[in-house]
């Protein structure tokens, strides 16, 4: 009797394989799961652009960069002014080195002028 019962749950199951292979393809389960996902990210992707979300973040990022090029150009400029500024120290310092290599060549002369005169040889 178990070669009978295994024979027609055999038959059932061979049966229920046929009439869901003869469904249309769009209700059969494996179908639909697999075309689900597809489908949302269709949906997904149609609702944010016709609600202007790609347009809203294009402009966000439109402004966004303008306003980094427009900071870029500030900082350019006070980069200018800075380097100008330390040129132009570089300068009076060297002008200061100057003098001060000056006045010493004149006090090491006037001290040696000053010591032949008192102390002569």
């Amino acid at each position: 009797m178990d070669s009978d019962e295994k024979h027609s749950l055999e038959l059932r199951k061979l049966a229920l394989q046929i009439a869901d292979l003869e469904r249309p393809w769009w209700k059969r389960p494996a179908y639909i799961l697999a075309a689900l996902p597809t489908l949302l990210a269709i949906v997904a992707l149609s609702v944010a652009f016709f609600n202007g979300f790609f347009s809203a973040q294009l402009t966000k990022l439109e402004n966004q960069r303008h306003d980094l090029e427009a900071q870029v150009t500030e900082f350019e400029e006070k980069k200018s002014v800075i380097i100008n500024e330390i040129r132009t120290m570089q300068k009076e310092e060297e002008g200061r080195r100057r003098s001060q290599e000056d006045f010493e060549k004149t006090m090491q002369s006037k001290l040696k002028e000053l010591l032949e005169t008192k102390c002569p040889k």
